[in-house]
């Protein structure tokens, strides 16, 4: 397994996990920009988005690769839900950082041929 999707594969399961222990424990809720979303069905969702994630890239399960690259969008825009649309500066930096994790993610998947690891497995 390539460096990065390692580092991406734990990351997503320790925040899935986390996701769903803040459901019991909502101390240890993650957050974006200091806030966690509340409503357990959202907590919910995230954290099963999360776990379902780090279990398809190590599972070598081709359709995570647009999860990964749209991942923030799909983080902000459950948050969003919840909470509305934030402040014009902190919506600029939220998409900011979503675009560019997108475009590392593309980069490091073609640029770098890491979606090789996904197909693998389909031939195995």
């Amino acid at each position: 397994m390539p460096v990065v999707l390692k580092v991406g594969c734990l990351a997503s399961g320790a925040l899935g996990l986390l996701q769903i222990v803040a459901l019991i424990y909502p101390v240890v809720s993650p957050g974006i920009d200091g806030v966690a979303l509340t409503p357990p069905c959202l907590a919910a969702v995230m954290g099963l988005i999360h776990l379902a994630v780090a279990w398809a890239i190590f599972s070598r399960v081709a359709w995570v690769i647009p999860v990964i690259i749209f991942l923030p969008f799909i983080q902000y825009g459950v948050l969003y839900l919840e909470n509305g649309i934030p402040p014009q500066n902190s919506l600029y930096m939220n998409l900011l950082f979503a675009g560019l994790w997108a475009l590392f993610f593309c980069a490091y998947l073609f640029g770098f041929k890491a979606y090789r690891y996904f197909r693998v497995s389909q031939n195995a």
